[in-house]
């Protein structure tokens, strides 16, 4: 994955390509944290990613998958009706901070893919 190409945060690629893999799944935004944060991104030792949750394309397995995966790791928040997005899909964010890792969670979920 070339993060450079899609502005990822180096830190964010895995799991960015992780949620990519799963049906149903469109990650669309993402913040591995910064150390002098602007607004809208997320301080040093946090990060995010914010993804949609396509119903008809297997989405909400997928959505019961990484839930199962973060565990106690990660927060999921409901987000928003994504409908200017993907019709019928609803937004979801991922938050993570201090000891959890974007590298973690990745894992977490590749592991309950295979």
């Amino acid at each position: 994955m070339n993060s450079e190409a899609l502005n990822l945060d180096a830190n964010m690629e895995r799991l960015v390509a992780a949620l990519n893999g799963c049906p149903g799944i469109h990650p669309f935004s993402s913040c591995g944290g910064h150390t002098d944060p602007d607004l809208g991104h997320a301080p040093q030792d946090e990060f995010n990613v914010c993804f949609t949750v396509e119903p008809t394309a297997g989405g909400w397995p997928s959505l019961e998958l990484i839930l199962r995966a973060c565990g106690e790791d990660a927060k999921l928040v409901a987000w928003w009706a994504a409908e200017n997005h993907l019709p019928g899909a609803v937004a979801f964010q991922l938050e993570g901070r201090g000891k959890t890792t974007p590298d973690r969670i990745a894992e977490a979920i590749e592991r309950a893919r295979s």
